[in-house]
């Protein structure tokens, strides 16, 4: 635990006075890669942890930007006293950031010494923009993306013509410049709309944010790791080129949105589909805003270059630091234990987590990627093939034993919320799936209503009664105009024959009605292949015309 950090006050000519806090402690997130359709990817990276010591000065007051011209207000003021010494980081927070269109927006930073820096200087895009929070770094050299996204970049430059008394600020060579001082005094932020049409406001405010960083938000050195792939087509056996990119879009192509240019790796080899190869992208890696790898394959070696769709994305993953202090900070249920560990073996493209106690002799690994969670006993000296190989990319979920019987009886259970019933169960011994219940009677039994479509806006059919069915329109003649899963014919004047083509298992009931609401009809039969009817007018003359009917009867 760090020590506590002293609190000094910060006093803005606009707002109450504020008071500095220390942030929680922040780990720099670890790297991962999800999937693709065609590549299955593992990214291995180490990275360094972000210093935590830091205070906060700030201005909540929006600031409304026009359609064209100054924002109010102009400027926003933070005035800083009381801070001990130079701070060796600065980051600069724009909260709330609004904009139909960010390219027409210039904004500059105004420390106490009187010099200035832009964060953004009209490189916003075209596209709009709502509720980002915008940080600047003064470590940070990630740049701005098109369009613009929530995250840390390095300050943009620039020298815009802006209004008095912006005019006359003279540039600092960079954002840590500002801070070669003392930063106490009066910081000012200026924003200022360029082109007509467009307008958008900075709703939360902006803050400043001092203290000693430590190690930068990117990794220190080139980031380099290990990529592991499946290839699903092209080359088997023999070689390929890869070539890897790393972009701040999940598919936007402009160069403003590549973080780090083309690095190719030739000359892979493949085995059974499997390849791994040594990636060195050359840069640092932010780790602090959504990034995507794009992977393109010359499968094989020497083909043209094939971009694999969509790009993967980079997803910041919280360090593991919490599991350790678990076992020393708080106190576990009775017979629970802490693993640093899984309880269970990594081989080659498979992970098997175990439950402690779970007896097992299947160690086996698996080339086409393999997840399994056991409960019970999994021995599988007399099951052929092992239940740990794989070729595709498999999860078993095992509960129960399987030691020379191949006896699956162990049930799975799925609970969710705070001291709440089961929710699923698959039923060990015969593979029912129960939805609602704990001892399901089908294949699947769900107790409750079942929404259909792709926005649950059908409901299966309910009753007590297991139930289909049928409707049809008929022309007059006799021949079908509308409907499916029957036949018809005119038998005589006014008299109609409906043939079921799928027999119901009861004699169904049906609603006939004719198109001319002066004539009535009468049902003269009804079995679980057909359905006679007949037509009469007031007259109880027997007349032909069209009709709708509807058949609902036991399956």
């Amino acid at each position: 635990m760090l020590p506590p950090m002293p609190t000094a006050v910060v006093r803005s000519s606009r707002t109450p006075a504020l008071t500095w806090t220390p942030p929680t402690p922040r780990p720099t997130p670890a790297l991962g890669l999800g999937w693709t359709a065609a590549l299955v990817a593992i990214l291995l990276a180490v990275l360094p942890l972000a210093a935590a010591r830091a205070q906060v000065a700030g201005n909540n007051t929006a600031i409304t930007i026009p359609t064209s011209g100054i924002a109010a207000p102009y400027p926003s003021p933070i005035t800083v006293v009381g801070f001990v010494g130079t701070p060796n980081g600065l980051r600069v927070r724009l909260k709330n950031f609004t904009h139909t269109y960010p390219g027409d927006v210039s904004v500059l930073l105004v420390a106490p010494s009187g010099q200035g820096v832009e964060l953004l200087s009209r490189s916003g895009g075209s596209s709009g923009v709502t509720g980002l929070t915008l940080t600047f770094g003064a470590e940070s050299t990630t740049p701005l993306s098109e369009p613009l996204i929530t995250g840390t970049f390095a300050a943009g430059g620039g020298n815009s013509g802006f209004n008095a008394p912006a005019n006359v600020i003279p540039r600092a060579a960079s954002l840590g410049a500002l801070i070669a001082g003392s930063p106490n005094g009066l910081w000012r932020l200026f924003v200022q709309d360029f082109i007509s049409s467009d307008g958008g406001s900075i709703a939360g405010g902006w803050e400043l944010e001092f203290g000693d960083f430590g190690l930068p938000t990117t990794p220190s050195s080139p980031s380099t790791f290990t990529y592991q792939g499946r290839l699903e087509g092209g080359v088997t056996t023999g070689t390929i080129n890869a070539r890897f990119s790393l972009w701040s879009h999940p598919s936007f192509g402009a160069l403003g949105n590549r973080l780090a240019a083309p690095v190719t790796v030739s000359g892979i080899a493949v085995t059974n589909g499997l390849f791994t190869a040594p990636v060195n992208l050359g840069v640092q890696v932010p780790t602090d805003i959504q990034t995507w790898l794009q992977v393109e394959i010359s499968s094989p070696a020497g083909a043209p270059f094939v971009a694999l769709t969509p790009r993967q994305p980079i997803t910041t993953t919280p360090l593991a630091g919490a599991a350790s202090a678990l076992g020393r900070s708080t106190a576990l249920p009775a017979g629970d234990v802490v693993i640093s560990g899984p309880q269970g073996v990594l081989q080659t493209g498979s992970l098997t987590l175990r439950a402690p106690g779970a007896l097992s002799a299947d160690d086996s690994g698996s080339p086409g990627g393999l997840l399994r969670l056991v409960a019970g006993n999994a021995n599988t000296a007399a099951a052929t093939p092992p239940v740990g190989t794989s070729l595709n990319n498999d999860i078993h979920l095992i509960a129960g034993r399987n030691q020379f019987t191949d006896d699956w009886n162990g049930n799975i259970q799925f609970f969710g919320g705070a001291s709440q019933f089961e929710r699923m169960r698959i039923v060990g011994d015969n593979g029912f799936v129960g939805i609602g219940t704990t001892n399901p009677v089908q294949a699947l039994d769900v107790r409750g209503s079942i929404a259909l479509g792709t926005t649950g806006e059908l409901r299966a059919a309910s009753g007590e009664e297991n139930l289909r069915m049928l409707r049809g329109t008929l022309n007059a003649s006799g021949t079908i105009a509308v409907g499916s899963g029957f036949t018809a014919f005119r038998t005589g004047p006014g008299t109609y024959q409906v043939n079921f083509t799928t027999a119901f298992s009861g004699a169904p009931t049906v609603t006939f009605t004719p198109w001319n609401a002066s004539l009535y009809v009468f049902i003269s039969g009804t079995t679980n292949n057909s359905v006679t009817v007949n037509v009469r007018n007031t007259f109880n003359a027997a007349t032909d015309a069209p009709l709708n009917f509807i058949a609902i009867g036991p399956r």
